[in-house]
């Protein structure tokens, strides 16, 4: 075999092994937006879960009994006892991975305007509140590892006008 020939040989195996190190690189920077993606998607799901879950109870009947006290102390309902399975429900179809002990409910008297101009009427926040909700990501799952993280509560505040209203 000629001189020539063998270099040919050679470059054509360095090139081999370049192209092989760039494709890795250039999968996991792929798989790695991915990921972000995917974390992104699943963060936005979780606000839209918040909202239509405060949406449903600002508009439904309350977890709680409101009264005065309401106002002093803020009434928190017990999720973990099913007293949020029909706000529960409606939220788990934004994000089926949600449970009662990720959700919290919570009523308390507005502070909007001014309080004594209307004494009688009782405008109420209800404040939904996702916490410790995990994410796993899937690359490292794929390879054996066990990558779960807990996102950030997520939480929606609505006013009502009157929770009475029929």
């Amino acid at each position: 075999m000629s001189d020539m020939a063998r270099t040919m040989r050679r470059q054509q195996g360095a090139a081999t092994v370049e192209s092989a190190i760039i494709l890795i690189i250039f999968l996991v920077l792929i798989m790695g937006i991915i990921e972000f993606a995917l974390l992104i998607f699943n963060a936005s799901s979780l606000v839209e879960a918040t909202r239509a879950g405060a949406r449903h109870l600002i508009v439904n009947e309350p977890l709680v009994t409101l009264s005065d006290e309401t106002c002093a102390t803020p009434a928190v309902a017990d999720c973990a006892d099913g007293d949020c399975d029909g706000v529960l429900g409606l939220m788990q179809k934004f994000y089926p991975r949600l449970g009662d002990v990720n959700l919290e409910v919570e009523y308390r008297c507005s502070t909007t305007g001014s309080p004594d101009a209307y004494e009688d009427i009782k405008i109420y926040e209800v404040e939904v509140r996702l916490k410790e909700v995990e994410y796993t990501f899937i690359t490292p799952g794929i390879l054996g590892l066990d990558a779960t993280i807990t996102l950030p509560d997520f939480k929606t505040t609505r006013l009502s006008e009157d929770l009475e209203t029929p």
